[in-house]
């Protein structure tokens, strides 16, 4: 999908994911103080925060603000479901998508240039390390990244 350039549109998502943004570190941080007493009110706040930056970021063709915060959302929505307990190793990879979200919507012009796969590699592994067996027997693609220093 091509970027959209209106302006104006451009500059009110810019606005309104900044504004979504605003604040999810901490929250992100109380969620991991919360631990298995999951505070579902908090968790869904940040889920609907990142739900709408994925929505603009779609709707825009900002295609790597879509995919980050899509991955974001499915470890948050696990959370959620309660199929999920936050600790910090995965607070830690939310936090850094996170601060890489930002850093794509304040570079939004060039941002499906921008590298997200070590992010996204963080993301998916902790989401298949939280499923239990039968889901990932379900899964039928799994997607090898090669990352800069040669790893997969």
């Amino acid at each position: 999908m091509a970027m959209i350039e209106d302006d104006e549109i451009v500059k009110v998502f810019i606005e309104e994911s900044t504004e979504h943004l605003d604040g999810i570190e901490s929250d992100f941080l109380e969620i991991e103080k919360d631990g298995s007493d999951v505070n579902l009110e908090l968790v869904n706040k940040v889920f609907r925060a990142i739900h709408s930056v994925k929505g603009g970021a779609g709707f825009l063709g900002l295609d790597n603000i879509k995919e980050l915060a899509h991955e974001m959302e499915n470890l948050l929505n696990m959370m959620r479901n309660g199929e999920l307990i936050p600790n910090s190793d995965m607070i830690n990879i939310l936090l850094n998508a996170n601060d890489k979200l930002n850093e794509l919507i304040t570079n939004y012009a060039e941002s499906n240039d921008m590298d997200i796969s070590e992010e996204l590699v963080l993301l998916k592994g902790a989401l298949s390390a939280s499923v239990n067996n039968e889901v990932v027997e379900t899964i039928d693609e799994i997607e090898v990244i090669a990352l800069p220093n040669g790893y997969e």
